[in-house]
């Protein structure tokens, strides 16, 4: 009898716990109010910096299991009291507040945090820093609501979403000293990335690359499409859609997605769609200059059409406020590539259907913009000019600077017909082209809290003559920030020999390092007579050296 009461008092327990464990499951939101900052009026911007900070982190963190709320900083103000808390909780309907506290006093910095989850429950945690050490105190904190609170299992350095297995090792066989952080004094620069990043000079011997490839390039994507834990690498050419895993040092096509012979394509994008497979998005026209986008998805075996024929082009970038990535499109015609106005996109049953419209100038094309986060002076958005110029606006769109450089060096063009129709235009015999800018990637790769524009910078004599030039020799990957008065290199890979059109950020061949990845085509000769091939290469970043918390040696 006892035995049979123990089993059933066991079962009951089971279920409840099974129960509350659904629960906590089904629980995936949170709130992260302003904080409320003590000190002098310099930290006063933080305020409502912190905020964004803490969303973003936890999302990474999570993967997107944890969603955070949009909420409109402008109009909250900081939380007074666990009281407060539970109102505004209740208010927002979401499964975590979190709001806090920082204190500067001198040279010292204190950060309060609470979190309140919807059982009413309260977890607060304090931490003590320099001033100078600000926002990796808040990364760290980040991290703690993640592991602690969400009970997500991630690793708590600061850089630790990018930071190799190898970190580990002794600072004497992570260093490198051949890296180029600026442009002056070279030798005397410290490393942290690859000793390839630097102008010359150097062996190729922590370059991993593929095979030549049978085709030319025109884009690529890496990730895990499939959803099997490894990283799959998909090239888009002139004529199919390929996928490809790097085992052994090779790059195995291991699938192919024919294209229509009447579609021209543009580039491909990746986009996490958490109802089903990672869509791969390819961005087309078609020979009547309609475009015709297209969404596929890959099973580990072979790609699957799951919409054709998209009247939008289509991009995913991480937007402000919260900086997670949003399916955005624009839409074009044969007289008008890029018409006015990129919106969000909305999923409908039948397809896509424009949504909100984003501010932005009127000019801007999809392809052709970023945000760059900045706590101190307000987000940046980036556009490149269609002279390929890299242009920075503040938030309320008044421009701030453009550079001299001519960045993205893209050979995808899209004919434009500027002459009115059923006329014949002026410029017989010399078409006219927007070319598509290759991507540029916004990233805090260092942990530092200060994000970097990562771009490719084409080089070339014959293309600075002649406008349709577009078979660069060579070119370079360069990181810039904005130093307050225009953008400034950080660092930049040396030259790289042959035409650069895509790259990324990815542990390409699941060893658990982060590499970045450069498609390239070789190129054909002056006289253009060669058969251009792709090759993919991939640099392995060494970002142990980036952990603000790292001390400096002796030597620096």
């Amino acid at each position: 009898m006892k035995l049979t009461q123990r089993i059933v008092v066991l079962g009951t327990l089971l279920m409840l716990l099974g129960f509350a464990a659904g629960a906590q499951a089904a629980v995936q939101n949170y709130a992260v109010m302003p904080f409320t900052v003590n000190g002098p009026a310099d930290y006063k911007y933080l305020e409502k910096a912190i905020a964004p900070m803490f969303s973003s982190r936890l999302y990474r963190a999570g993967g997107g299991q944890f969603q955070p709320m949009s909420l409109n900083a402008s109009n909250m103000k900081a939380v007074a009291s666990d009281k407060e808390a539970q109102e505004l909780q209740e208010k927002f309907k979401t499964g975590y507040l979190l709001w806090g506290t920082l204190t500067v006093n001198g040279n010292s910095s204190t950060l309060d945090v609470r979190v309140r989850d919807a059982a009413g429950n309260i977890w607060s945690k304090s931490t003590q820093g320099v001033v100078n050490n600000i926002i990796p105190q808040i990364q760290r904190m980040a991290d703690s609501v993640a592991t602690e609170v969400f009970k997500l299992q991630i690793e708590t350095a600061p850089a630790a979403r990018t930071r190799p297995a190898a970190a580990a090792q002794s600072a004497q066989n992570s260093m490198n000293p051949d890296i180029l952080n600026n442009q002056t004094q070279p030798q005397q620069q410290q490393v942290y990335m690859n000793p390839q990043f630097r102008y010359a000079g150097g062996e190729d011997t922590t370059l991993l690359r593929s095979q030549s490839l049978s085709f030319p390039g025109v884009s690529m994507e890496v990730g895990d499409v499939d959803r099997d834990g490894q990283v799959e690498v998909l090239i888009l050419g002139e004529r199919k859609v390929y996928a490809g895993r790097f085992e052994n040092g090779r790059l195995n096509i291991i699938a192919e997605f024919p294209l229509s012979l009447m579609l021209h394509p543009i580039n491909l994008r990746l986009w996490e769609d958490r109802d089903s497979l990672p869509k791969i998005i390819v961005n087309a026209r078609d020979d009547r200059k309609d475009i015709a986008t297209m969404m596929l998805t890959f099973d580990g075996k072979e790609f699957h059409v799951e919409h054709k024929k998209i009247p939008y082009y289509l991009n995913v970038l991480k937007t402000p406020p919260d900086y997670v990535p949003v399916l955005l499109g624009q839409d074009g015609d044969m007289r008008d590539p890029f018409r006015p106005g990129i919106y969000e996109m909305t999923k409908t049953q039948s397809g896509f259907e424009l949504g909100r419209r984003l501010k932005m100038p009127e000019f801007a094309k999809l392809f052709a913009i970023d945000w760059l986060p900045d706590m101190e002076e307000g987000d940046k958005f980036l556009m490149l000019t269609d002279q390929e110029r890299l242009r920075l606006y503040t938030e309320d769109l008044k421009m701030l600077a453009e550079t001299d450089e001519k960045y993205s060096g893209s050979s995808v063009g899209i004919e434009l017909n500027d002459s009115p129709f059923g006329q014949t235009s002026a410029n017989d015999g010399v078409k006219n082209y927007y070319h598509v800018p290759i991507r540029m990637i916004v990233n805090d790769l260092d942990g530092d809290g200060k994000s970097e524009v990562i771009i490719l910078r084409p080089i070339s004599t014959a293309s600075q003559i002649f406008t349709n030039y577009r078979t660069f020799p060579q070119g370079e990957i360069q990181s810039l920030f904005w130093d307050g008065l225009g953008m400034s290199l950080k660092w930049k890979t040396r030259r790289i020999k042959g035409t650069i059109v895509d790259f990324n950020f990815a542990d390409v061949n699941n060893d658990g390092r982060m590499y970045l990845v450069v498609l390239v085509n070789s190129h054909p000769g002056a006289l253009g007579l060669s058969n251009r091939r792709a090759m993919v290469l991939a640099y392995p970043l060494d970002l142990s050296k980036t952990d603000p918390n790292t001390l400096p040696s002796v030597t620096e």
